[in-house]
């Protein structure tokens, strides 16, 4: 598995000198990918990890639901 140029294109453009705090991490879900760009937080000795992006595969897509209805992400 490995992050293709477009998702690198994407998280270089947040990469901005003022935030040093991004991170863009990978995970598998049922053999299939998803990529997510995330701000890793310190608070004491604790790390918080909040999505800001995530990208699916369009196997992922077709079985997320809101609702119980199929998600609508467009095409």
């Amino acid at each position: 598995m490995s992050i293709n140029a477009n998702e690198r294109r994407l998280f270089h453009t947040l990469r901005d000198p003022e935030y040093s705090n991004f991170a863009l991490l990978q995970a598998e879900f049922e053999g299939k990918r998803a990529s997510f760009i995330v701000a890793i937080n310190r608070k004491g000795d604790d790390y918080f990890i909040s999505p800001l992006a995530v990208l699916l595969d369009q196997a992922l897509l077709d079985r997320c639901t809101c609702d119980g209805k199929p998600l609508d992400v467009g095409s």
